[in-house]
């Protein structure tokens, strides 16, 4: 008897019928065969007799809402199911790893000798079998085994990953992001690529000032470190000429090599700098809420989820084909072109998959909301102190000169320091040159302040 012939016949014992052609090739015996069990056994054939008359007991809420039971807990069985087959095919088309090449490639550019506590078998176990649930948190399969992916990539190439956030206020993304950190830190630290301690000081930033000097202090072999940009509206695509921004687009080019995992939150994508939007990120997860009309409350935990990727295409789960990078970039960059546009919603024909994700954080929610309003407010009082034109302007006009202030102190035996004394220097100087280079601006300057 033959492999197909064997195939017949389980399916007929199965069902219990004599069709030859009773399921498609691209379909195994014990997930259709468990598809029937689960159907058979639930409440639905009931419910659906109880419809049609055919028993003495009637319809009533007690009823429907057994058969809400089961049809919810059928289609979660199902849609289970269902995604193991597609993983399944896609090993088929070229998901399987061949683990000899990928640690020939790890061996050709250095990772072994780079990073000499990687635990190779325990990267295999986990990439074939990555965590779903840590610490109570549950997990996506299908985002989980994107982000697996990502991460072979930052070790077998060199790269760094950045994933953005978007969703308006209690939306839910900042507890979606401390998950993703939760999942991203467990996986590298098993695999022993970092030993870091786990915490929101480490691991969330305040601004983007804040996220700068952070990356900037890291040793040179200092790699995998994970932050959040909670609120990353200093990358604001109108705050273009400022000059943190530009120092951040130029940086975040020069460091990928230190393979670093940047986490933006942002309540619109549209509002951010498309040269950070286009350019770098390969993840966007755009997260919504729901309205519950029994309580009145909101159902918080539903994402959209979009792949810019690094190679020509990648796979939708959501419309069950490939999607090409330069549809998905040229379809973001049109909703970018207006203003109008920057708070609608992510478009449909983007949709790599729509992951669920539940109310539990992936650190302590209380610790995480002091240090977030301590670094608020002192980004609050950083921002107050920042000169306007005016102010620049009395400095440049009316303030005595440095050396005259030097001379001042040491007459009242005040030593004074050469550091503080070159960095005032510097900063008049700036200052100078501002209005010195710019002859119009200082036109007006002395004007306005000619008649006041």
């Amino acid at each position: 008897m033959t492999l197909a012939d064997t195939r017949k016949k389980l399916v007929k014992l199965a069902f219990q019928q004599e069709d030859d052609d009773l399921i498609s090739n691209d379909l195994r015996v014990r997930d259709v065969k468990e598809v029937y069990q689960l159907i058979k056994d639930s409440n639905i054939i009931r419910s659906k007799n109880i419809i049609e008359n055919k028993t003495s007991v009637k319809f009533d809420f007690y009823t429907l809402a057994e058969l809400e039971n089961s049809l919810d807990f059928v289609h979660k069985r199902v849609s289970s199911i269902k995604e193991n087959i597609e993983v399944e095919k896609l090993h088929k088309s070229g998901e399987v790893f061949n683990w000899t090449k990928v640690k020939k490639v790890f061996e050709k550019r250095k990772v072994f000798k780079t990073f000499p506590n990687f635990k190779w078998m325990e990267f295999k176990r986990l990439v074939k079998n990555p965590p779903t649930e840590i610490d109570g948190v549950k997990f996506d399969r299908f985002v989980v085994r994107k982000f697996v992916i990502g991460i072979m990539q930052m070790i077998g190439n060199n790269m760094d990953l950045w994933i953005m956030n978007t969703g308006s206020e209690g939306s839910g993304k900042s507890c979606f992001s401390s998950q993703q950190v939760l999942f991203f830190y467990t996986f590298l630290k098993r695999v022993g690529l970092i030993d870091y301690e786990y915490n929101v000081k480490k691991l969330v930033r305040g601004s983007l000032e804040d996220l700068m000097s952070y990356l900037g202090d890291l040793p040179s072999d200092s790699f995998f470190n994970i932050s959040i940009l909670d609120e990353a509206e200093d990358l604001d695509r109108l705050n273009y000429r400022d000059d943190v921004n530009k120092r951040f687009k130029s940086d975040m080019r020069r460091n990928r090599k230190n393979l670093n995992i940047v986490i933006l939150n942002t309540p619109q994508i549209g509002e951010i700098d498309t040269s950070v939007t286009l350019a770098r990120i390969n993840f966007i997860f755009a997260c919504h809420m729901d309205y519950y009309n029994e309580t009145g409350l909101l159902n918080k935990g539903i994402a959209k989820m979009v792949i810019i990727p690094r190679t020509s295409k990648t796979y939708s789960k959501y419309h069950q084909k490939e999607l090409f990078r330069i549809d998905i970039k040229n379809t973001l960059s049109k909703q970018f072109e207006k203003k109008t546009d920057y708070y609608k919603d992510i478009p449909d024909n983007i949709i790599v998959h729509k992951p669920r994700f539940y109310e539990k954080w992936g650190f302590n929610p209380d610790e995480y909301d002091k240090y977030i309003k301590k670094e608020n407010k002192e980004k609050k009082f950083a921002d107050g102190i920042k000169m306007t034109k005016d102010q620049m302007y009395i400095l440049y006009r009316y303030a005595p000169k440095l050396k005259n202030w030097y001379d001042k102190l040491e007459k009242k035996n005040i030593e004074v320091d050469s550091k503080p004394y070159n960095t005032l220097r510097i900063f008049l100087k700036k200052i100078g040159n501002m209005f010195n280079k710019n002859p119009e601006l200082l036109a007006e300057m002395e004007n306005r302040w000619r008649y006041k």
